[in-house]
């Protein structure tokens, strides 16, 4: 596998580090040589250049790259250069870093892999605010569908997955019992501590939780 990376600051490198224990060969670009990490590492290609410079995209290998980060500290520079690395150079996985939320969703709608640290360090802090019993654990593609999981209480003993299902809002795709995962039919019967996995649509989840635990109490 082969990454590459524009700005290499502390987010380039709490990633290398984890991804050199891989079988990954990074190669990093930045105008300031003296951020690079040591040179002995073969697994390492580092480049002194402005990303946002075609030739040295070019010259760095980006056309046979798996993956780019756009990772500077600009939101502006990494649009375009995301940009030019999914249109120009067609690496199949972009991923662009930014800080501005309504850019991330603007741009994550006309299909760029965007990744905001301000959502995701806001999105961190509530959840350590706010207690949450549905956990919302990923997007499914461009769409506002997200995969959630939560575990049943006493409330929840002798339903069945219908009876727990919301039509047009959430729906049961699997259940973990003990150490059994199952795919449950309509009216398998649930039990205390059950982990379930589902896909609600993020707008619902708030309230969803309030129908499956709050009404319950």
């Amino acid at each position: 596998m082969k990454i590459m990376m524009a700005g290499y600051g502390a987010l380039g490198s709490f990633l290398t580090d984890i991804l050199l224990q891989k079988e990954i060969h990074i190669t990093l670009i930045d105008k300031n040589p003296s951020v690079f990490p040591s040179p002995d590492n073969k697994k390492i290609t580092c480049i002194t250049g402005d990303a946002l410079d075609k030739d040295v995209l070019k010259k760095a290998g980006i056309e046979d790259m798996e993956f780019f980060l756009a990772l500077t500290d600009n939101d502006n520079a990494n649009l375009m250069i995301s940009q030019m690395a999914k249109g120009i150079f067609q690496v199949p996985t972009v991923i662009c870093r930014l800080e501005d939320e309504k850019k991330a969703a603007i741009y994550s709608d006309l299909g760029l892999d965007t990744v905001c640290r301000t959502t995701l360090v806001g999105e961190k802090i509530l959840s350590m605010i706010i207690k949450s019993e549905i956990i919302v654990k990923y997007r499914l593609g461009d769409s506002s569908a997200v995969g959630v999981e939560f575990n049943l209480t006493s409330s929840h003993r002798g339903k069945t997955v219908q009876e727990i299902e919301v039509k047009g809002v959430f729906r049961i795709g699997g259940v973990m019992r003990e150490s059994s995962f199952i795919i449950p039919s309509p009216d398998f019967v649930l039990e205390e501590g059950d982990k379930i996995f589902g896909t609600a649509y993020l707008e619902k989840v708030a309230e969803l939780e309030n129908r499956l635990f709050e009404e319950t109490q």
